[in-house]
């Protein structure tokens, strides 16, 4: 994910924190139409049970706190030049099927 996106993200998630400090329903369950349980769907943020402003408060502030540190690799990924970029893309893209294949193949006799 670009940083640019994680950085939208987080903002919305700061949006679910500041519409939840402004509610005044304590404890109760909230409900779908709620403001900041419309701005954490907008976010793909999955949605504790039960449902409270302090429940929805901690998911938030929980993946606020995973979204800064993808941020932070994004950023630094974003610095490399454009071929270190790839090779770590393509770094990532390797599956468990590739690592054991590799691990297969380096365990065999090589020719001299």
């Amino acid at each position: 994910m670009h940083s640019t996106q994680l950085e939208k993200l987080e903002q919305g998630l700061r949006e679910v924190l500041r519409l939840l400090e402004r509610d005044e329903s304590g404890g109760a369950a909230l409900p779908a139409e709620h403001p900041a349980v419309e701005a954490a769907d907008a976010c793909e943020l999955m949605l504790p049970q039960p449902l409270t402003a302090t429940t929805l408060a901690q998911a938030a502030r929980h993946k606020i706190d995973n979204v800064q540190v993808l941020l932070a690799r994004a950023r630094e990924h974003e610095k490399l030049p454009p071929e270190a970029q790839l090779a770590a893309d393509e770094g990532y893209l390797v599956g468990e099927e590739d690592i054991a294949t590799q691990r297969d193949d380096s365990s065999m006799p090589r020719p001299h």
